[in-house]
């Protein structure tokens, strides 16, 4: 793209935002179209798994009740939300790269925003996600059997179950301030950073840009935290039930 002043990082491409008019355009260009393929690929085997899914899950289960009980059943089952939304992140990745490669948006103001956009739809797959390994914690911990041995205590299970219901309100709130965070403040830094590309103040455009992709990225390394502390906790008790689901089979 042929900015009105050249951007940070001319006359280098920036596969992000500008893969045309700047050296190795031709390069960046089937960097691109090979990626758009992967991309297309990955996104129709979504696709396909994700109705073949739907297809299953609607044969199987009934969807009476109110709305929260249908949202706790989606919730409730990690890869479904979680495969939705990685299909959505694929197409806008798909549809702002190839709005950048033809330079269909005319301003760095607006690739810069579709960037950030393009991403959270990923950023909300990885969230329903962590949500849904939330919720099978605690379906896990329902279909713990209480002891009937010397060795397996009665009030070990309540001690986890009571345990769990704490944590997990800690959780799917820490969740949600997650998702309001990964959602409006990199998306709002980086309409700051564009206006202040369309300004030509380069200094705060990228400081800005940094910012945004800097307190994306501390979002997701929280995710992963909460991810390895509920990964830690499910097989746990995943290694207790087990025996008991052998024996009663």
């Amino acid at each position: 793209m042929k900015f009105p002043v050249p951007p940070p990082y001319a006359p280098y491409c920036d596969y992000n935002i500008n893969i045309s008019h700047c050296n190795d355009a031709t390069t960046y260009f089937i960097i691109y179209a090979a990626g758009t393929l992967v991309h297309l690929c990955v996104f129709f085997w979504g696709v396909y798994i994700i109705t073949r899914y739907a297809a299953m899950a609607d044969s199987e289960t009934s969807f009476a009740g109110s709305i929260g009980e249908r949202m706790r059943h989606f919730i409730s089952q990690p890869l479904r939300p979680a495969s939705i939304f990685s299909v959505l992140f694929l197409g806008c990745r798909i549809i702002h790269n190839t709005l950048c490669a033809y330079d269909f948006i005319p301003s760095l103001e607006a690739r810069t925003l579709t960037s950030m956009m393009s991403m959270l739809p990923g950023f909300w797959a990885t969230l329903l996600f962590a949500a849904g390994i939330v919720e099978t914690v605690q379906l896990t911990i329902g279909r713990l059997p209480p002891g009937d041995d010397d060795d397996d205590d009665p009030s070990h299970h309540r001690n986890i179950a009571s345990h769990h219901r704490s944590t997990r309100v800690l959780a799917l709130a820490a969740l949600v301030v997650l998702g309001v965070v990964g959602t409006i403040l990199p998306t709002a830094l980086s309409l700051v950073a564009g206006m202040k590309g369309k300004a030509r103040d380069w200094t705060g455009y990228l400081r800005y840009l940094r910012i945004a992709w800097c307190t994306l990225g501390t979002v997701f390394v929280a995710l992963g935290i909460l991810y390895g502390y509920y990964a830690v906790v499910l097989s746990r008790l995943l290694r207790q039930l087990a025996p008991k689901l052998l024996q009663s089979s």
